[in-house]
């Protein structure tokens, strides 16, 4: 009798992979792309999914000295009989990548091992998925504080920083420059016109700066630095808010992608969709633009 050949999907994550762990490698927000689509992969092509050595050891937080050293072994769950299993199917499987589709050349002898890498098309990859992705993240965290939904609306407002650098001039930004710090008055914009239509809601800011680093938006009424949670809480705090104040990063995709709340972006940063429901507001605000009605409305209803 012929041998049943199965299917695999895995993920590379960039850096040097060691066993369960790997040295280097980029950060949360970019490296959720690959695992989520070899997850609908998965899911859609009856394939066994072969978690990724979540854990990682990397130089540049420790060097800024940034709170979160981004481990995300302490986050998300990778049992080492996973990391046993995955290195005898890459020795006695036929590995593909992702780019070879679901239908390898026939004949095969052996089982098929998919590998998922980078961010490809980003969101328009798994667009449409993001209560499956929400789930199956839901699924693998293991860390604390729990990923608890809180009982109150709020805004939610993600500054940049750390390894983002600032800006020459905002031209830069309103052109494409990624990886680029948006200016705070911008962000004090944003929350003085959303404070005017509601000023009782609180601002969570969610951020990888600091009290002193952030001092011209803490300084505004009923704004709170939201500490003492990792980087999947705060990826859920901006997913679960009613309003999201982005960042010029795929962190806040994930955010908005994860929760589809209303989203705000600056000038230039708003390079693919997120959310998928034509009632939620998704678009840029410039400095004199007026707040859309579907936020105002939402606003007022609060």
């Amino acid at each position: 009798m012929a041998k049943t050949l199965k299917k695999y999907a895995t993920v590379q994550l960039g850096g040097w992979q060691l066993g369960c762990l790997r040295i280097g490698g980029a950060g949360l927000g970019n490296i959720l792309f690959p695992w989520a689509r070899a997850k609908i992969f998965s899911k859609e092509n009856d394939a066994t999914f072969l978690p990724p050595p979540w854990a990682s050891l990397k130089i540049g937080p420790w060097l800024r000295n940034e709170s979160d050293k981004r481990n995300y072994g302490a986050l998300l769950r990778t049992p080492i009989s996973s990391c046993l299993r995955r290195s005898l199917v890459e020795l006695t499987s036929l590995t593909l990548s992702e780019m070879n589709d679901s239908r390898p050349a026939a004949p095969q002898t052996k089982d098929v091992l998919y590998t998922f890498s980078g961010m490809r098309n980003k969101m328009h990859d798994i667009f449409g998925h993001h209560v499956f992705i929400r789930q199956e993240l839901t699924n693998i965290y293991k860390g604390n504080p729990p990923l608890v939904k809180a009982e109150h609306p709020y805004i939610a407002v993600h500054v940049r920083q750390g390894d983002f650098r600032q800006a020459t001039n905002e031209a830069e930004i309103r052109d494409g420059k990624t990886n680029t710090q948006i200016p705070d008055k911008w962000y004090a914009s944003i929350i003085g016109r959303l404070h005017e239509a509601n000023p009782s809601l609180p601002v969570h800011i969610y951020s990888d700066g600091n009290e002193g680093s952030l001092r011209e938006i803490l300084s505004l009424p009923n704004t709170k630095l939201i500490s003492g949670g990792n980087a999947l809480t705060d990826m859920f705090g901006l997913a679960d808010s009613l309003i999201l104040v982005a960042s010029n990063s795929t962190f806040s995709q994930w955010g908005s992608y994860l929760g589809q709340p209303h989203t705000c972006w600056f000038p230039g940063t708003l390079r693919e969709r997120c959310v998928d429901n034509s009632q939620i507001f998704e678009g840029e605000i410039d400095y004199e633009d007026e707040l859309p009605p579907l936020i105002i409305n939402t606003l007022k209803s609060a």
